[in-house]
């Protein structure tokens, strides 16, 4: 079970023509065929096609990756015969994962979002798309510590958190950790760079 609008998982698939699949996307070839995602107040409507029948469910989510998440989901219980109207009603119940994109009122009428659930570059760019989406605030800030056990070398690794963070129109960046702050010439906003947490908290 998979998105056929991923091109390298779709072609490694096709490789071994043994493996029985299922797939969902935009893509007309799909089992599971998108029509429209809309996301509004924290919430997405998904609508799509299935066996020439148009369907659509809601999930309490905004963000790519749980639309994500939410059809592998569907997907699968497809394949298990779980009707639709129980698949929609069960995924309008999902409730968010601790510390993934966690929304939460902040001090001095700020918005905070927690992402600490895993540090990668992947779940940064999905972070940073959310916070995109929050349009109350005309300032955004990153709070990043080190990102470890990535498999890149420094150098290259925060490069892209660099040209990631001008890309998502950040406008200021805290890093926190001795690797970041040894790249701290690679940020193009304003910043400010502690080697631990206890110095951060200690200079708040």
């Amino acid at each position: 079970v998979y998105c056929k609008d991923h091109e390298l998982i779709d072609s490694l698939v096709k490789e071994n023509s043994t493996i029985k699949t299922f797939t969902w996307g935009y893509s007309s070839s799909s089992d599971v065929k998108i029509i429209d995602v809309n996301s509004s107040e924290g919430f997405t409507t998904i609508r799509l096609n299935y066996s020439n029948s148009n369907y659509n469910f809601k999930i309490p989510f905004s963000d790519k990756a749980s639309v994500e998440n939410a059809m592998h989901c569907y997907s699968m219980l497809l394949l298990m015969n779980v009707s639709q109207s129980i698949i929609a009603s069960r995924m309008e119940r999902l409730t968010p994962v601790a510390m993934r994109l966690e929304l939460k009122e902040g001090i001095n009428g700020c918005t905070l979002i927690n992402d600490s659930y895993n540090s990668d570059i992947g779940s940064l760019s999905i972070a940073l798309d959310f916070l995109l989406q929050q349009k109350q605030h005309s300032q955004r800030m990153l709070i990043l510590s080190d990102i470890l056990q990535s498999g890149q070398s420094l150098q290259t690794l925060y490069a892209d958190v660099a040209r990631l963070i001008t890309e998502k129109k950040v406008d200021k960046l805290v890093g926190i950790g001795k690797d970041i702050s040894q790249y701290a010439s690679l940020f193009k906003v304003e910043k400010e760079f502690y080697t631990s947490t206890t110095d951060f908290l200690d200079s708040f």
